[in-house]
């Protein structure tokens, strides 16, 4: 298959509308006390350029939203401007917290960006893949940056029970399991009723803030010994999943590029040309998002 178009220039006009997104993303994990404090800095930021006539904001977990309306009278090259200089300086503001700032049309067509899916069978591999194709094609002719449109997992640990050790000690699964989450969360003391809803109210251990010293904890076996939960446990740190997507039933993570001042049809074929050296996996394949036309 074959995916290419036949108009050598995109008709799309670099006016746009008078709005615009910028995307604020920070790190999986980040506190959204944090992500608004950082979000609030854009927003102002944003509101003192030149240009801008209004700014409005969203905060959310690990993202902040700001849609920037600009003065009507604003012509095409005063709204690039506006744009890089948000880039620019709210990444400067970002960067101390390991976010950037995405710049996004209102609409579509204004928004000139292609979206590569990538699909397989494993999402490790498939983030590797999408890694490396982000960078090929950040280095291509006519695109102006390449995103990663999925999210790194938080740290996840899982905690294996060694069942022969469990069987000679005489400590049931279930025992170390109620440790562990006494350990994470504390036992319940009492209940607090409000309105007719019922709040668990825990006792908390004041000094617990690692994997280490909630694995340090002890459980009672049959005979009345203590054993810590170390020994009878096997540790492994890992990456938890955050977002899974699928196209046409398979795994699929994407990228998504901005071309910038360059046609669309020119970007799509130096993005094809900047995916013909990778090598894939059996199995693991490459596609324009559907909004490409296939011939």
């Amino acid at each position: 298959m074959i995916v290419f178009s036949t108009l050598k220039h995109d008709t799309a006009s670099d006016m746009g509308r008078g709005e615009f997104y910028a995307y604020l993303e920070f790190p999986t994990g980040f506190s959204l006390e944090e992500t608004d404090r950082y979000s609030s800095q854009v927003e102002e930021m944003a509101r003192s350029i030149n240009g801008v006539e209004s700014v409005s904001a969203k905060t959310e977990k690990w993202r902040g939203t700001l849609t920037v309306k600009v003065l009507e009278k604003t012509g095409s090259d005063e709204r690039e401007q506006i744009r890089e200089r948000l880039k620019k300086d709210g990444d400067e503001i970002l960067k101390p917290a390991g976010g950037f700032v995405y710049i996004s049309e209102a609409d579509e067509i204004s928004s000139r960006e292609i979206t590569v899916h990538f699909t397989g069978n494993d999402y490790d591999t498939l983030k590797k893949i999408a890694r490396d194709a982000s960078s090929r094609i950040a280095s291509a002719p006519g695109i102006g940056e390449c995103l990663l449109r999925f999210r790194e997992g938080r740290p996840m640990y899982t905690l294996n029970v060694d069942r022969e050790r469990c069987a000679m000690s005489g400590v049931s699964h279930a025992s170390i399991a109620e440790n562990v989450r006494t350990g994470l969360f504390g036992p319940v003391i009492t209940k607090f009723i409000e309105n007719d809803r019922e709040v668990d109210v825990r006792l908390r251990y004041s000094q617990r803030d690692s994997i280490d010293e909630i694995i340090a904890g002890t459980v009672r076996s049959i005979s009345g010994a203590m054993l810590k939960i170390s020994e009878l446990t096997d540790l492994y740190e890992g990456e938890g999943p955050t977002k899974n997507y699928r196209l046409n039933s398979r795994r699929s993570v994407s990228v998504t590029a901005k071309t910038g001042s360059t046609s669309m049809q020119e970007a799509e074929l130096s993005i094809k040309k900047a995916l013909i050296g990778m090598n894939f996996p059996e199995e693991y394949s490459w596609e324009f998002d559907s909004s490409v036309t296939e011939y």
